[in-house]
């Protein structure tokens, strides 16, 4: 989410922020409540995960998922996941989940139009990983979005760049430990400097993902 913000000016990066957390909670709430009565009422085990990777919507998700595998632990679960990405912290609780999910359930993930930065880690935790034809995968360097403040020092700063170092090199992990033809250079090499978009046949050439779904294909009603 922190790049979506640099085309505004500083001073409203914050408040905007805000306003937009505001908004994923509460389509967070109104869809949690829309999935329990669809899931109730037909028994679906399709979850369009459609926001940014944050707290709330990832607690959304996982609460419904909770639920359905309660229902029934055998029967397969379907994530669309179109996201542009978000929390890095929250993105790895979400993975967590879904890989300990994945343990007892099937689980499918599917990469929407887009799937990028945060999203794509989160891509990997399926049992199966696909996309349709026009999907796209993007992978980047990650980022952060702090407000410089007067009582920031030099060894905070440090500490940060750290941080944000040690989470990059996880993701990179994560991302090729399944990719069968994308080494660890390869994908340092192309997110080095700029967002690199995956259309789905070289994703799917590069073990990124492992199915493209045909028009009208779904594994779950």
């Amino acid at each position: 989410m922190a790049d979506e913000l640099n085309w505004l000016p500083e001073h409203l990066r914050e408040s905007y922020a805000e306003a937009m957390v505001k908004k994923a909670v509460w389509e967070a709430e109104s869809y949690q409540y829309a999935v329990q009565t669809r899931v109730a009422r037909e028994g679906s085990r399709f979850y369009p995960f459609m926001t940014p990777i944050m707290d709330e919507t990832v607690d959304t998700a996982m609460e419904v998922l909770s639920t359905w595998q309660r229902y029934d632990v055998n029967k397969p679960v379907q994530i669309l996941l179109q996201s542009p990405g978000g929390i890095i912290l929250s993105g790895f609780g979400f993975y967590d989940f879904l890989l300990d999910f994945a343990m007892r359930t099937p689980l499918i993930v599917e990469a929407g139009g887009y799937c990028a930065s945060m999203a794509a880690t989160v891509l990997q935790a399926g049992t199966t990983r696909a996309a349709r034809a026009n999907s796209r995968i993007m992978l980047h360097q990650a980022s952060t979005f702090t407000q410089a403040k007067s009582t920031t020092s030099v060894a905070q700063m440090r500490d940060q760049i750290e941080e944000l170092e040690a989470l990059q090199r996880h993701l990179e992990e994560i991302l090729v430990a399944r990719a069968h033809s994308l080494t660890l250079e390869r994908l340092q090499s192309e997110t080095l400097k700029k967002d690199w978009w995956i259309p789905a046949p070289l994703a799917l050439e590069l073990g990124i993902i492992d199915r493209i779904f045909a028009p009208g294909e779904r594994f779950v009603p």
